[in-house]
């Protein structure tokens, strides 16, 4: 009995191994190929040789026919812009190839023809809004699209949208059109949405509901709103749906609008941070209600995942700290913002102009003058408005605007310490010290053949 198994085992590896061993040189062959049409020069030859691999592979992955597609659009492109990549998918769809990369190809030409029509001359613009459209619904009725390609299209029939004729827009239902095909697509995908996905999807209905307030009315935005609410309670779409009708209702209906923002404290996940971020920023700016937006804009901290995102959301936390009239926590919340974003130390940055304020409204005049010590320390182009608010700045703290040069100097090279000396040859061969080129500019230049 024991020589039998063993026997079975046996042959199961040796069977495993010669799979194996096929699929292995498979592969070996196909990244070959792959490599042999990337260096092809000639962009349409390149499409040729693409084509022509698929058609003569008798089994072609997922990933192969997406790499195929991409491969395609940018030889196109390479080619010669948007009218070489809507004439070459336009081509390829009269051709025997595997339907997904056939689905594609679809999605390229659509692209195309957005990217068409948007720099089109006004007169010819509602045609190509049309062909797009046909294109994106022949997709939302297509079996077996991947869920990246509903994504995409959603994500270019909202530009579509811009320069639609606003009456057949709204007496087609072409509005919702990018919505319904990012609404298929969040559905497919195969991890938790990112915060780019529920931005598309959200961007999409922000689009649809402004299109039904503008031409019918807000209740009928609210409407609409709520009809998903009901219909749809997969948790992202609850969120995204309570999101759009917040910014529909804003202006207009505040009680609607709160009601709206409450429900977003269920959010779960990072990709909802930008969504409770942006609302709660815009309940304490509008006063609509401070505790709220103070809930929102820390649930929002919670979730951040990176500096950007916890800069922004500190921001919102100040901001409704300071609509609270808590000066000293708004400070707080509003360094943190900066600290946490590269690019925010600048004078004409929210979040330096916000702790500024602050600094002002509650006399902490040292303060405002080391925060635009270091601002107008690091800016690389002079600014008058700045300098002359430092300025005021010292006179309030009983300085004198004559302080202001040494004070920039100070913080200009806070933090540095001198370079360590080194010797290099330069191209004549002489030896060059650092120490030889004191008092001159140096410019250092890393590079390798790497």
């Amino acid at each position: 009995m024991k020589r039998v198994i063993w026997s079975v085992v046996i042959v199961a590896v040796v069977v495993a191994g010669a799979i194996w061993g096929i699929g292995a040189a498979r592969r070996a062959a196909r990244e070959a190929e792959l490599e042999r049409i990337a260096a092809i020069e000639d962009p349409m030859e390149r499409i040729g040789a693409i084509v022509q691999s698929i058609q003569a592979s008798p089994s072609v992955t997922s990933d192969e026919i997406a790499a195929a597609a991409e491969g395609i659009a940018d030889a196109a492109y390479e080619y010669g812009e948007q009218d070489a990549l809507v004439a070459v998918a336009d081509s390829l769809l009269g051709l025997e190839l595997p339907p997904e990369l056939l689905i594609r190809m679809r999605s390229e030409l659509h692209s195309g023809i957005v990217i068409q029509g948007y720099y089109a001359e006004e007169a010819e613009q509602a045609e190509y809004w049309r062909r797009a459209s046909d294109l994106a619904t022949e997709l939302l009725y297509a079996d077996g699209v991947p869920a990246d390609v509903y994504m995409t299209a959603a994500g270019f029939h909202g530009y579509a949208a811009d320069f639609a004729p606003p009456e057949e827009l709204a007496e087609t239902g072409g509005h919702w059109l990018p919505y319904r095909l990012a609404s298929k697509g969040f559905g497919g995908l195969d991890e938790p949405p990112s915060q780019s996905d529920v931005g598309l999807v959200r961007r999409a209905l922000d689009q649809a509901l402004t299109v039904v307030s503008t031409w019918r009315s807000v209740e009928s935005a609210v409407a609409a709103a709520d009809s998903i609410l009901a219909a749809d309670q997969r948790a992202p779409i609850q969120t995204v749906a309570n999101a759009s009708r917040y910014w529909v209702t804003a202006d207009t209906h505040p009680e609607e609008a709160v009601e709206s923002a409450r429900a977003l404290l269920a959010a779960t996940g990072p990709a909802f941070c930008d969504i409770q971020r942006s609302v709660a920023a815009d309940l304490a700016e509008r006063e609509l209600d401070g505790a709220l937006a103070l809930s929102l804009a820390e649930s929002a901290l919670g979730l951040a995942e990176d500096s950007s995102d916890s800069s922004s959301a500190f921001f919102a936390v100040g901001v409704s700290h300071r609509k609270l009239g808590d000066l000293e926590e708004a400070a707080v919340a509003f360094r943190a913002s900066i600290d946490r974003d590269d690019e925010a130390d600048e004078y004409d940055a929210p979040q330096v102009r916000a702790l500024l304020e602050v600094y002002e409204a509650s006399g902490r005049d040292e303060d405002a003058v080391d925060l635009m010590g270091r601002v107008l320390a690091r800016a690389v182009m002079p600014n008058e408005e700045a300098h002359e608010r430092l300025a005021l700045r010292l006179e309030a703290a009983g300085r004198s605007r004559g302080e202001i040069p040494a004070l920039l100097e100070s913080f200009r090279y806070a933090g540095v310490t001198e370079a360590p000396g080194f010797t290099l040859v330069d191209r004549a061969g002489n030896d060059v010290a650092l120490s030889d080129l004191r008092g001159r500019i140096v410019l250092l230049c890393f590079w390798s053949y790497g």
